[in-house]
């Protein structure tokens, strides 16, 4: 039996995994941003901003895991065959797979490479889970105040440091 060696290919590397971290980081960092800008700057909705945009990450984790698992090709394979039936050029319905198993099959082929792509978004959602205890420990252990409402995150984390 012989094994190859694969070699590492650092352009496919970048752009399946270096460019989806980013942009999953842009996308929770704006979610955060956008529940601790509009709710006030306090304790309770940066604790809220951490953990809406670590549940995205979470969610957007297993729908990455479902597609490349490929739960949803049916579902595009129908609305390819709707699409092609609805063009002018092919009214006759012909399409360059014979049915669903050979469109799943071809599915298959192309995700066999791609086993990890789920990677990047639960790497961010990992990155914002860890905000999100700490808050929650300054919350629980109530080191700001009686009303963590009407405290200032920037007074919590200072009070925190104080006391390590």
């Amino acid at each position: 039996m012989k094994f190859e060696h694969k070699k590492f290919d650092f352009r496919k590397f970048f752009y399946q995994y270096v460019i989806k971290f980013l942009v999953s980081l842009l996308v929770a960092t704006g979610i955060f941003l956008s529940i601790y800008g509009f709710n006030g700057f306090t304790l309770m909705s940066a604790l809220d901003g951490c953990f809406y945009a670590t549940m995205c990450m979470l969610i957007a984790t297993f729908g990455s895991i479902a597609t490349n698992a490929g739960f949803f090709d049916i579902f595009a394979y129908n609305g390819i065959r709707i699409v092609r039936r609805l063009r002018r050029e092919d009214k006759d319905g012909g399409s360059q797979f014979y049915g669903t198993y050979d469109y799943t099959k071809s599915k298959e082929e192309k995700r066999r490479e791609n086993k990890r792509v789920y990677l990047s978004y639960l790497l961010v959602a990992l990155i914002y889970f860890v905000p999100t205890i700490t808050l929650y420990g300054i919350y629980r252990v109530n080191l700001t105040s009686i009303q963590p409402e009407t405290t200032n995150l920037l007074q919590c984390l200072l009070i925190l440091i104080k006391l390590i």
